[in-house]
């Protein structure tokens, strides 16, 4: 069998013209799929490096929004600010959503990544405002609540400690004023502190005092205690370091301080100076430049039973704060806060007295106990 070449099989005329038409229609074909597939890479490749080409700065300043977004809507949702505003709280948490969900994408932008941003700006707006209606409709009102609460203790026993944090409080509701001036994470440091101050001043509102009586705890005209004293105190001890062990169980991780404060008072009977043996006690050189003379016998008296309920005082203080940290054990996160005062001659407030100047209910040290966490 021989075998012609094509052009000689084909031969000329119309079937030449058609050959060369169908080589014609190939070439088109190839240069068409090879532009096609030169546009389907050159998209792909635009998209690939416009990923790897993004503004780093941007990229920083959408994490920074994201973070601050975050912080805003934890400190929101420690405090349950959702039950209070739940449709502000969803917009500010929708818009955190959509921030991650930009930064996230698979294809990643420049573009994308300022959505991403204002969108965290926007949520953290959000959260702002939420929390600064919250610290005005809540927190003040609050504070001011509890404030009026100790001021109306305060006129039935003066002695009270929870006077001392009246200041606190009116600094709390001054805050409100000053909202709109501050930065967001100042704004928010400052909120936690101002609502722990609150809470704990409402957990110590009910404090009431324990009695100490003199007669039982000290000899006549001394400071130092009896033993029947220290027995009376190491039961008062033991609520105390109850109280303690409760706080250092709820927190932990945080220091536990334990506040006390003692208030001496004394009948209004005078001294036998010619003894002064008698006092069993001795002024300090400070003291001694103070005394008045013997020509003022009444404020003489009135100055040295001042000075012996100040150091009674003092001495259920040290006892007390001796045996509380005596509970504690190596690198114990408690210490103790001791206040004390002397009144002397003055009448103990919320106490009723016959008015005699040698009457047992007036020889008394009031003790204060209450546990802060910081």
């Amino acid at each position: 069998m021989v075998f012609t070449s094509k052009t000689e099989c084909l031969g000329t005329g119309n079937s030449q013209r058609v050959l060369h038409f169908q080589e014609n229609e190939k070439g088109k074909f190839l240069a068409t799929l090879i532009f096609r597939f030169s546009i389907f890479y050159l998209t792909v490749m635009a998209l690939f490096t416009s990923g790897c080409a993004v503004n780093e700065d941007l990229i920083g300043k959408a994490n920074e929004s994201i973070m601050y977004a975050q912080i805003h809507i934890s400190v929101a949702e420690s405090l349950k600010v959702q039950q209070i505003y739940p449709d502000n709280f969803a917009k500010a948490k929708d818009e955190l959503t959509k921030a991650r969900e930009y930064l996230s994408s698979e294809y990643l932008t420049n573009k994308k990544l300022e959505t991403a941003r204002q969108a965290a700006d926007s949520s953290t707006e959000l959260s702002d405002d939420i929390l600064k209606r919250y610290y005005r409709e809540k927190i003040v009102p609050k504070a001011s609540e509890i404030k009026q609460k100790i001021l109306d203790k305060a006129k039935l026993d003066s002695d009270t400690p929870l006077i001392d944090r009246i200041p606190e409080l009116d600094d709390i509701m001054k805050y409100n004023s000053e909202l709109e001036t501050k930065r967001k994470i100042e704004f928010l440091d400052r909120i936690g502190k101002n609502i722990l101050a609150l809470i704990g001043i409402e957990n110590i509102i009910d404090i009431e005092p324990s009695k100490l009586e003199s007669d039982v705890s000290f000899e006549l005209g001394s400071d130092i205690l009896s033993l029947a004293g220290k027995l009376r105190l190491e039961e008062e001890a033991q609520k105390i370091i109850s109280d303690k062990d409760t706080y250092k169980g709820n927190y932990p991780d945080s220091t536990v301080t334990v506040k006390t404060k003692i208030v001496g008072y004394t009948d209004s009977v005078g001294f036998n100076e010619k003894n002064r043996s008698s006092f069993r006690w001795k002024l300090t050189p400070e003291e001694e430049d103070m005394l008045p003379p013997h020509d003022q016998p009444e404020q003489r008296r009135n100055f040295l039973n001042q000075c012996l309920s100040k150091r009674r005082a003092k001495s259920v203080s040290n006892y007390l704060e001796e045996l509380i940290l005596n509970s504690e054990g190596k690198d114990s996160k408690v210490n103790v806060d001791s206040q004390v005062e002397g009144n002397g001659e003055k009448y103990p407030p919320n106490i009723e007295v016959s008015g005699a100047n040698n009457d047992p209910l007036r020889r008394i040290c009031k003790i204060y106990s209450y546990c802060m966490v910081h």
